[in-house]
């Protein structure tokens, strides 16, 4: 109890410092996006030093049958179409920096992609060690693989961030309380004819943190997530599990009154954190205070921002380090 006190606190004093720095009269909504960013930055802060193995595990009942792609010397090429797949990371995090190892699903050695994030950009080891890629937070594209964030999905960008970019776009911004502990934050939006709604749920028990995430369009519900937590000692809420559904069989729409069949989506996605331990961040240094090398550099922080390049219609080349 003591505990909880001590957070709420935190919420509460990172609030009045955002009122402060804004200056302005918000409305309820907006005063609630700003409450629950403070409630993840507040978490964030509390999480110390870990390692952990990220499963990532994905089904799909569209994919009956599993296929391989052979070359003419009989070497396995990497396209496949199969019903699952699973691929587990060993990940370390202290502050700002990040290392992310993808361990290869053969029998191969080495793994299949090296990551890491120094606090300032991400350097990424490929081909088996023959290409370092030196990238800015904003170029990382793809599925999220960070353990701090796995609420996001892109993964450059925090919860936070993400969150503020859809509300920058959002036409209206709903705050509603569904009983003493959950609300339900609706960013409401609009392309062409279609309308449709990002919906974040975020519950009090757990420090504020979102626990479902849904979107909505014409009436319909696309994708659904579900977000588990763990405390990490000292204080930290850690998010250790992430379940992801797409393509309901049957039309399918969440609110208020009803809670989704499991059995009715046709895909699902699952990240976990197992065999988590706390470290001291100086045990984590060999893996994290280091400088990743590869035998050929290509160096993509200089370049221009995608949305940026496609505003002025110029293309982007690579600086490439021998």
């Amino acid at each position: 109890m003591a505990i909880r006190v001590d957070i709420h606190q935190i919420f509460r004093a990172s609030i009045i410092v955002l009122a402060c720095c804004y200056g302005t009269t918000t409305t309820a909504e907006e005063k609630f996006l700003e409450t629950a960013t403070a409630s993840w930055n507040a978490n964030r802060a509390l999480l110390p030093a870990f390692e952990a193995d990220l499963v990532f595990e994905s089904a799909s009942s569209n994919v009956e049958t599993r296929s391989e792609l052979r070359s003419a010397s009989g070497d396995l090429l990497v396209i496949k179409e199969t019903p699952g797949l699973k691929v587990k990371y060993h990940v370390a995090q202290s502050a700002e920096r990040l290392r992310i190892i993808a361990q290869q699903p053969t029998d191969r050695a080495d793994p299949i992609a090296d990551l890491l994030f120094n606090g300032k950009y991400w350097q990424g080891v490929e081909r088996s060690g023959e290409l370092l890629v030196l990238r800015r937070p904003d170029q990382m594209a793809g599925g999220q693989c960070d353990p701090i964030s796995l609420q996001s999905s892109s993964f450059g960008k925090n919860f936070p961030t993400e969150l503020a970019e859809t509300a920058v776009h959002a036409k209206s911004i709903d705050a509603v309380e569904i009983d003493s502990h959950r609300t339900w934050l609706s960013l409401n939006m609009k392309q062409g004819s279609q309308e449709w709604a990002f919906v974040v749920e975020f519950d009090s028990f757990v420090s504020l943190l979102p626990t479902r995430q849904w979107c909505n369009m014409d009436g319909t519900t696309l994708s659904y997530r579900t977000f588990s937590y763990e405390v990490l000692k000292p204080t930290g809420k850690l998010c250790t599990k992430k379940e992801e559904y797409s393509c309901p069989r049957n039309p399918v729409l969440i609110n208020a009154q009803n809670d989704p069949d499991m059995d009715n989506w046709a895909r699902k996605i699952t990240m976990s954190l197992q065999n988590i331990q706390v470290r001291d961040p100086k045990d984590l240094a060999p893996l994290l205070e280091v400088e990743l090398t590869g035998r050929r550099t290509i160096d993509l922080r200089e370049a221009t921002p995608i949305a940026e390049a496609a505003a002025d219609e110029t293309e982007d080349s690579e600086t490439i380090v021998d």
